[in-house]
């Protein structure tokens, strides 16, 4: 049965337990929070003891030792989480087999709790995941988009006892740039500073004032992001991370590798020769979402304005490097516009 994250929660709370939960996403505030959930009632339900397996590599992974250990009981305890950690969400074939026979087995004993990547929608068809979800519950966990982000935030601080104004939720969403794991930190924070008498029954309400005097920076600013943000064409935001990288005197030449990583790839992508799956399992770009992202921004320009454009990555090197005179951070920003495509090339 595939849940949503609220679902699974309510599901959860009412004290109903399943042998088996996949728990998939690339969010780790919601995926940790969901898994704790999980083993918080399996703990009351008396699986005491917890034994983990990592599945760096599903081909060279014992799978033939899962099995086994599933079936061994232990001496101290009758009941068991087992937890697989599978951060490529791939199995592999000798690995859905193994789960697909794990279902086939299922105990009383036991309790499967497997944490996954993000799945791809070739995955949530394949057998394993159908059998898993047939025996038990699926989530998948999406990050909060940035339109939605606000919202999400006055509602966990209204669980808190906090009441944020609009204006206090917007700037906190755009000091922690999606980082929901330093947003709730953020919220703690405030709760803490805030703390209201145990009598006090309403919530106390913030403005934006009192978020910015308590609210560090916990942007998600770095090489990643702001390759992102050129790729998405999302201008004001790849202004900000640019200038807030240069604030912080970070390694000019590692946005410029970045950066030069997306122009070869765009110029290949935009070769209508390329066959972009491999492209991108070479560039180890898997996420089906930013994929898509990465074909709209090759299609900006041809081929050959791809390429020329490491030409200005190029001097960007020289100046790196005391070759040339210039301001480097500038010379990028420039070249991250072009990537968005915000300038017209000649």
């Amino acid at each position: 049965m595939n849940l949503k994250l609220s679902p699974l929660l309510a599901h959860l709370k009412k004290g109903t337990l399943q042998p088996i939960y996949l728990l998939s996403g690339n969010e780790p505030l919601q995926l940790n929070e969901a898994a704790d959930a999980v083993r918080q009632l399996a703990r009351s339900r008396g699986y005491q003891l917890r034994e983990r397996f990592d599945v760096d590599n599903s081909a060279q992974f014992n799978w033939d030792a899962f099995l086994f250990a599933s079936k061994n009981r232990s001496l101290f305890a009758d009941k068991r989480i087992l937890e697989l950690h599978l951060p490529s969400g791939k199995p592999g074939d000798k690995g859905g087999k193994a789960l697909a026979a794990y279902c086939q087995q299922l105990s009383d004993d036991n309790l499967l709790l497997i944490t996954a990547g993000q799945l791809e929608a070739a995955q949530r068809r394949s057998a394993w995941y159908k059998t898993l979800d047939n025996h038990g519950i699926t989530l998948e966990v999406w990050p909060v988009e940035a339109g939605q982000l606000p919202d999400w935030l006055r509602q966990r601080a209204r669980d808190a006892g906090i009441s944020l104004t609009a204006d206090a939720a917007q700037l906190l969403a755009d000091r922690v740039e999606g980082n929901l794991l330093a947003a709730a930190q953020e919220l703690e924070k405030l709760r803490l500073i805030h703390a209201q008498p145990e009598a006090t029954a309403t919530a106390i309400t913030l403005d934006s004032d009192a978020v910015a005097a308590a609210v560090v920076d916990s942007a998600r600013f770095s090489v990643y992001i702001a390759s992102e943000a050129a790729i998405n064409a999302d201008l004001p935001r790849l202004v900000r991370i640019i200038d807030h990288l240069a604030a912080e005197n970070e390694e000019a030449v590692l946005l410029l590798w970045a950066l030069c990583r997306d122009l070869r790839l765009l110029a290949s992508l935009s070769h209508s020769t390329h066959d972009s799956k491999t492209l991108f399992l070479q560039s180890a770009i898997f996420n089906s979402h930013l994929q898509s992202a990465y074909l709209r921004a090759a299609s900006r320009y041809p081929t050959a304005q791809w390429q020329q454009q490491l030409l200005l990555a190029a001097r960007i090197d020289r100046l790196i490097k005391g070759y040339e005179r210039g301001n480097i951070w500038d010379e990028l920003l420039q070249l991250a516009l072009i990537i968005a495509g915000s300038r017209v090339l000649s």
